[in-house]
């Protein structure tokens, strides 16, 4: 299969150099795609029609209640709930939910104290449709319940389980999956742990879930996938000639998206028999450390994805 590039899409602000800085909300029923990239103390919100003729941007600025001054955003993720969608942030001091729209903030919630440094939250993830997860700079993720509508946002429970900063949180059915610094991954089942696999000497910064599939981007530009049943490691490749710093899969086709510090895209086709992965297309973007990418269609014939220090998010469409 192969991509060609289609017309960009202006921003407000450039991508900061974080990962799975790219998020996307596919909103059919009134035929618009939403986008969120982090920049700095802010999150450029994108709205745009499906062909790209009517746009409308906004920026959130990540502003602590309690201070005057604002914190780096982290991270932010377009969550989608079944009566309604939250704008997810992760930042240097804690988290903050705002509805879709951005017009309000909705909960926030500290992560340790303003004298701390080195506290701070990243790794966002929905759960079964009334929860949203989120993770802490010292290995805890808070589950946070979502109601229909309204504000009365609760912190439901805490699971612990990893022993350093979590990078990404990632769902599919009633099993959940997350990884960390040490890179290090932890497959839950309704919220208990099943198991926890050994990290590799780098980050895993990035997941995805597929037909019991988990998938890991590592810091060391490998592919992992593994049986979220057993935990067992199924296919391995050497992906990226750098960090990798985003994975997506289009749940439809199994075709998985993989971005990476060398200005590499990837697209893979994935399967439950042998082989696992298969490589498709890959792409240069040239001059352009990778920040965030993710799929558009859930069939995996368009993409787009984001490049540190660029005002514009790149799209590609298949031939």
């Amino acid at each position: 299969m192969l991509y060609r590039k289609n017309r960009s899409l202006g921003l407000k602000g450039s991508a900061s150099a974080v990962a799975n800085n790219l998020s996307v909300r596919v909103d059919m029923a009134r035929s618009v795609i939403h986008y969120a990239v982090v920049n700095r103390y802010t999150v450029n919100v994108v709205s745009s029609s499906m062909n790209g003729q009517t746009v409308n941007s906004r920026q959130v600025v990540c502003k602590e209640p309690s201070v005057n001054y604002c914190s780096s955003v982290i991270q932010a993720r377009l969550v989608p709930f079944p009566t309604r969608t939250i704008l997810a942030l992760t930042s240097q001091y804690g988290i903050q939910m705002f509805d879709a729209d951005t017009t309000m903030m909705l909960y926030w919630y500290a992560v340790g104290e303003f004298s701390q440094p080195d506290g701070f939250s990243r790794g966002i993830g929905g759960f079964q449709d009334e929860f949203l997860c989120m993770g802490t700079h010292d290995g805890r993720i808070l589950v946070f319940h979502i109601p229909s509508k309204g504000t009365n946002v609760t912190l439901s429970q805490t699971l612990e389980g990893h022993e350093v900063a979590i990078c990404d949180i990632q769902s599919e059915g009633e099993n959940l999956i997350s990884s960390d610094d040490s890179g290090s991954i932890i497959i839950w089942n309704k919220m208990k742990q099943l198991f926890k696999i050994p990290g590799y000497g780098y980050p895993c910064t990035s997941l995805a879930f597929w037909n019991g599939l988990a998938v890991g981007g590592y810091g060391s530009g490998h592919l992992r996938m593994f049986d979220a049943s057993t935990g067992r490691l199924c296919a391995e490749v050497t992906a990226h000639a750098k960090w990798i710093n985003a994975v997506d899969v289009a749940k439809s086709s199994g075709m998985l998206l993989s971005a990476g510090e060398d200005s590499m895209i990837h697209v893979w086709q994935l399967s439950t028999a042998s082989p696992m992965i298969e490589h498709l297309h890959g792409e240069c973007v040239t001059d352009t450390q990778l920040q965030g990418a993710k799929f558009i269609s859930g069939d995996g014939k368009a993409f787009a994805c984001t490049g540190y220090d660029y005002g514009e998010i790149f799209f590609y469409m298949a031939e």
